[in-house]
């Protein structure tokens, strides 16, 4: 159930992005961006994708106007320099990472880096943002990308520039724009309420014990699930520490491309972000009501996991026939069916019992099963209606929450000697379709879009290096998850 200490610790995180009518925060939007401008971050530049760029560009600032031929040679030829650049910054700025080299698309990725020297924050600056400690990675790209470009459309390929707005010193703008995968101020935005709600129900003490206790957690669990329905459910969650500084682990994505791509991909954020934030401003509307105080809360993903395991057909014919003592707290009902006392005494004289102590989730398995004697074999009644109906809702709600962030862990468990994530395609592709429970284990099937990547699988049309066959790659991505959210360390995977 709510608390009124739950409500209030809610409340203080959605006054902090809306306002009292419903909008975001300004001064958060500020505060927030410069947040994720000092995460860790990668930078993706693909000279093909930066062509179309500059072409379509090209035609926005003119009316329409189709460059000429000569035009275009001109604008690939400039789209390679671009690359070229970025390459030799690789190799040369210490604080660049290549991550991937190959064809016409480098990945290069800047940590998160503390402030040293002079350049530290001062307490002032630590008051009012403590992940000011940090270096704004974001201006790193810029003055890196400005470097390279500054020359080459003040030289060259400046005519092609001419009709681009100017800067305040005369010159045009740089023909290359850093854009963000994820815009800073929408879906950026949504992700930091969603870490710091998630940060909020996974706050430790000193101890170690969690701030707030299991029926509050689950309610708020069930708060920030509801953030995340249908499509909004692409939005991943910004990751903090125990200290609320953002985790060296979560990574802004930024690609290097033309004005045409940058307003097209605000223009799709920002339709994500008011969505989300329309949401946002009713969830806070309800919080703030009475009703919310008896608002109960979701049965946790370890719970749900735990109860379909516990209660698969095998073990309920085993309780059934008291061949077995479920100990856990995962109750269901029992058959209704009689049972002859002569008979039962029999069986329990010629069977061990089998007691089933815990779960031991993190042990590695699904459940402690002790025994002196082999596992009976299935008999008597399988599982009821009603337990297989709350199995098939569970299944339900585990596989929505994975699949909720599995494109986004697939995407940080690609690179070398993996598939390189280039578009996102193929890592948006991959779902979870189908979640069983099995005896001691849960059995998961996935897909992913066989057109064109069921090739890198072994035996495709060509050879590949073994690295890139997805099923690996979704299947670790998979596990993670569920390990992370479930605690579970036994799982199968399979495509289908």
């Amino acid at each position: 159930m709510a608390t009124k200490n739950l409500q209030d610790m809610i409340n203080g995180v959605y006054n902090s992005y809306i306002d009292e009518d419903g909008k975001k925060v300004k001064d958060r939007v500020q505060v927030g961006t410069q947040i994720l401008d000092r995460a860790t971050c990668t930078v993706e530049i693909n000279s093909d994708n930066y062509l179309q760029d500059l072409i379509g560009t090209y035609k926005q600032d003119n009316n329409g106007v189709e460059p000429t031929q000569t035009q275009k040679k001109r604008m690939e030829k400039l789209s390679a320099e671009v690359l070229k650049g970025w390459r030799n910054e690789a190799k040369s700025n210490k604080i660049l990472t290549t991550l991937s080299n190959s064809g016409n698309t480098l990945i290069v990725k800047i940590d998160r880096t503390e402030k040293e020297g002079t350049a530290k924050a001062s307490p002032k600056q630590i008051k009012k943002n403590k992940n000011a400690i940090f270096v704004r990675n974001f201006q790193q790209v810029k003055k890196i990308n400005d470097k390279i470009c500054t020359d080459l459309i003040n030289g060259e390929y400046r005519d092609l520039f001419i009709a681009r707005s100017k800067k305040k010193d005369g010159n045009p703008r740089a023909p290359a724009d850093i854009g963000h995968v994820h815009s800073l101020s929408e879906t950026g935005q949504a992700g930091l309420m969603l870490g710091e709600l998630t940060s909020l129900k996974d706050k430790k003490n000193e101890a170690g014990d969690f701030i707030l206790s299991k029926p509050e957690r689950a309610v708020l669990e069930k708060e920030i699930s509801n953030l995340q329905t249908g499509e909004l459910g692409a939005i991943e969650a910004v990751a903090f520490d125990q200290n609320g500084l953002i985790s060296k682990s979560h990574v802004v994505e930024y690609k290097i491309q033309g004005a045409f791509s940058n307003r097209s991909d605000q223009a799709r954020e920002k339709a994500a972000g008011k969505e989300f934030f329309e949401k946002a401003a009713a969830a806070k509307n309800d919080v703030k009501s009475d009703e919310f105080m008896k608002r109960p809360g979701s049965p946790s993903m370890i719970d749900m996991v735990a109860s379909s395991i516990i209660h698969t057909k095998v073990k309920t014919n085993m309780y059934n026939s008291r061949k077995a003592k479920n100990m856990t707290k995962f109750k269901k009902l029992r058959s209704t069916k009689k049972t002859n006392k002569v008979s039962s005494k029999k069986r329990e004289m010629n069977t061990y019992q089998q007691n089933i102590t815990g779960l031991g989730f993190h042990k590695g398995h699904m459940g402690s099963v002790t025994n002196t004697k082999s596992t009976p074999t299935e008999k008597g009644q399988g599982t009821s209606p009603e337990q297989f109906a709350n199995q098939v809702a569970m299944s339900l709600k585990i596989k929505n929450a994975i699949n909720k962030r599995l494109p986004a862990q697939v995407r940080r468990n690609m690179g070398k000697p993996a598939l390189t994530n280039r578009t996102g395609r193929f890592s948006n592709s991959a779902i979870v379709e189908n979640i069983t429970p099995a005896a001691k284990t849960l059995l998961v099937k996935y897909s992913y879009r066989l057109n064109p990547y069921e090739t890198f699988e072994p035996g495709g049309n060509k050879r590949w290096p073994s690295g890139y066959n997805p099923k690996p790659l979704i299947s670790k991505s998979i596990r993670g998850l569920a390990l992370e959210m479930f605690q579970i360390t036994q799982l199968t995977t399979r495509r289908v």
